[in-house]
């Protein structure tokens, strides 16, 4: 019965930091793939005119953003669509993309970085054609 008691505490101390890397690397892989999903949305959303605007995306600790607008702070917060990603990642690089309507050509080109509590990072490199490589 000892040792039975002894094998399950060793497997659950071994298991636990396995699963912890393995949710810390599939935090970051949903947080890259809702970014670069948001951004694709973006830029047909302002080459199908939708509304007659430029739409855009921002990503901020725990979120990225959906807006059409010009920028973040001038947007009409009516047609935000937020999707939340974990808050244990930081970020860094760019924070806004914007899209100009029709054309559907980045006027902000750039990269954005996530990193993880253990380290481990992705980065976003989206160029002004708005071709997404990630």
């Amino acid at each position: 019965m000892m040792l039975s008691v002894a094998l399950l505490g060793i497997l659950g101390g071994v298991s636990v930091p396995l699963y912890q890397s393995f949710q810390n690397q599939n935090q970051l892989s949903i947080a890259t793939n809702t970014t670069a999903q948001t951004i694709r949305r973006a830029q047909i959303l302002s080459r199908a005119n939708d509304g007659d605007a430029q739409w855009g995306v921002y990503i901020q600790m725990g979120s990225v953003t959906l807006f059409q607008g010009d920028d973040f702070d001038d947007r009409d917060p009516a047609f935000d669509e937020r999707t939340d990603i974990a808050t244990t990642l930081s970020i860094s690089g760019q924070q806004e993309y914007v899209f100009e309507k029709v054309s559907g050509v980045l006027m902000n080109a750039g990269s954005t970085n996530f990193s993880g509590p253990a380290g481990n990072q992705q980065e976003i490199v989206v160029n002004s054609e708005g071709v997404i490589d990630y």
